[in-house]
């Protein structure tokens, strides 16, 4: 199959015009005018831009649904709903929670990364935001379930979810903390402070409520290819204000695209990386990186910018087709070895 007259960002993602062969769910050429038999399928994408499928590393829930509540229609409703905004991979994200509902998460996100369904976006890792967190600086997080840093406990839950774990938050300060670091890095990436370690990759949510629109300008200028875009999304993104929405078992509220607790805590977004990549092309950040922080950086953050995030032989079809206006026309993800589309009527 071929997708053809298209104008695409490539492997270095730069702007490109030609056509993109897509065989058994990869990527096998791109190019312009590639040769093909008459009978070989071709999707005309003239008018359109096609970008990698983008990977939200951080993301709580959506549509009514979240990743504590530890249920495969949980997560098959976020699956769904991340699809239909050009989200093909994703990371169901824990809370500070008790450790039994965590691992009920995680083995519901093992089961829907074994088991992808057709029409939704794939689990490729999980992000623990918490346990192991700072009380001091807990944000929206759940006090009373905070516990000191503790690889065994870690060590536990990453086996749990059959090395499924990508991202874990952690308190290097607390006693322990060192030691877990030190210890958790050879299993996953470990969010750290990015200002103090160009290593370090930044992740951004850019909703405009968390960080002004100014202040991210400057923050890709000078980040680079560290910045990287999250949603945070939770329960409350898809549905109506208004309503109270749990997180973590604590209550949010969500006014004016703000969700907050009773006390005005910032928790979570409603936002999705579609919505925040033309919110950054909107506030001056150049289209090329607003897209490769949504897609091929986390990629890289997680260890699998070799299967995912730009679009180059040998890659998942993972691709989101956008019209003039930066609007979802289509979806494809790979899936079983073959690709799937998911088109929007206009």
């Amino acid at each position: 199959m071929y997708l053809i007259n298209a104008k695409y960002l490539d492997k270095d993602f730069r702007l490109a015009e030609g056509d993109i062969q897509v065989e058994e769910g990869k990527i096998v050429r791109t190019g312009p005018a590639l040769p093909r038999k008459p009978e070989e399928t071709a999707v005309d994408c003239a008018g359109y831009t096609i970008v990698p499928g983008f990977v939200d590393v951080h993301i709580h829930g959506c549509d009514g649904a979240d990743t504590c509540d530890g249920t495969p229609e949980a997560l098959h409703t976020m699956a769904r709903f991340l699809l239909a905004h050009g989200v093909t991979s994703f990371c169901p994200t824990t809370m500070t929670t008790g450790r039994k509902v965590i691992e009920k998460a995680l083995l519901a996100a093992k089961d829907l990364h074994d088991t992808p369904l057709e029409d939704g976006a794939k689990v490729v890792g999980v992000n623990m935001e918490g346990p192991f967190i700072s009380k001091e600086r807990k944000g929206a997080q759940k006090e009373e379930d905070i516990v000191a840093p503790n690889f065994p406990l870690f060590q536990e839950l990453f086996d749990l979810s059959g090395g499924l774990v990508k991202l874990v938050d952690i308190a290097p300060e607390q006693p322990g903390g060192e030691e877990f670091v030190k210890k958790a890095r050879e299993l996953c990436g470990v969010v750290g402070a990015v200002f103090d370690d160009g290593r370090v990759r930044a992740e951004l949510i850019c909703d405009g409520q968390h960080i002004h629109p100014a202040v991210l300008r400057t923050a890709f200028q000078a980040l680079g290819d560290r910045a990287l875009i999250v949603s945070d999304s939770m329960r409350a993104n898809g549905m109506p204000e208004g309503a109270a929405f749990d997180l973590g078992g604590q209550m949010v509220t969500v006014t004016g695209g703000k969700a907050t607790l009773a006390d005005g805590t910032i928790a979570g977004s409603v936002s999705n990386l579609h919505q925040e990549v033309k919110n950054l092309v909107s506030w001056g950040v150049p289209f090329q990186q607003a897209v490769k922080s949504a897609s091929l950086i986390p990629a890289r953050a997680i260890g699998l910018d070799g299967e995912i995030g730009s679009i180059e032989p040998g890659k998942a079809a993972d691709l989101v087709v956008l019209d003039q206006n930066l609007d979802i026309a289509s979806v494809w993800v790979s899936q079983g070895g073959e690709t799937k589309m998911l088109a929007f009527e206009k």
